[in-house]
């Protein structure tokens, strides 16, 4: 199965940081692409650079015709709008469909979407009937597609966040695969520090008590002599 998101409208200035969040929010709800019908190398670069760090597999593509992109799309495609059937009412059927088909397409817009997007798709869907985020709706919409289980996906990256209840830590693996794990560069150099003087002591007490043996028995044995 490969789900794809479809962002239409995005604005250069206006739209770089929340086109950014939709791409962020369907990789990590288990989106395969996000599809833009404008090309901003700025968002793309950003987030082959997220992904190269934090694992998988996710792309950003351009489709210079979004109508086209949805009418030829081989799968269930899925319009997130206020004024569509709430999600609630319709996320089982919409499963079963890809069950089916294998592929889902979710289109998010951010400026007012064309009236024909209403009538491409194979269902309009909404995450309640009140204005909020695109982003809000693509995580809502995935994460009850999933029924949570997008949630504990491995992504095999180069960095991975440790659940604490308290504090932060964080799994580094390089490319001649140590791993590093730190929780504050402050605290971990605290802890270096007293490692290293405990280890200073211990080797000057080490030599200074084979001296002192050492000249006690040289003494016992050879003080007569001299």
């Amino acid at each position: 199965m490969m789900i794809t998101v479809l962002r239409l409208g995005h604005r250069f200035e206006r739209d770089k940081r929340i086109s950014t969040h939709i791409c962020l929010t369907a990789r990590a709800f288990g989106a395969d692409e996000v599809v833009f019908d404008v090309r901003d190398e700025r968002v793309e670069d950003s987030i082959k650079r997220i992904t190269d760090e934090w694992g998988g597999n996710f792309k950003v593509n351009f489709t210079e015709n979004y109508k086209d992109f949805i009418k030829n799309f081989d799968g269930v495609s899925v319009h997130l709008t206020m004024y569509g059937l709430q999600v609630n009412d319709i996320i089982r059927e919409i499963s079963d469909k890809v069950n089916e088909r294998k592929n889902m397409l979710i289109i998010v817009g951010g400026q007012k979407v064309e009236s024909d997007v209403y009538f491409l798709t194979d269902y309009n869907v909404a995450i309640g009937n009140q204005p909020h985020s695109e982003v809000a709706a693509l995580a809502v919409f995935l994460d009850r597609f999933f029924n949570g289980k997008e949630l504990v996906r491995k992504f095999n990256g180069k960095i991975e966040v440790i659940p604490k209840a308290q504090g932060k830590e964080v799994l580094k693996n390089h490319s001649d695969f140590s791993v590093l794990r730190f929780k504050d560069f402050s605290l971990s150099f605290r802890i270096f520090n007293e490692i290293f003087c405990i280890l200073f002591v211990n080797s000057l007490l080490h030599c200074l008590l084979n001296k002192v043996l050492y000249e006690t028995v040289f003494l016992s044995v050879f003080g007569e002599v001299f």
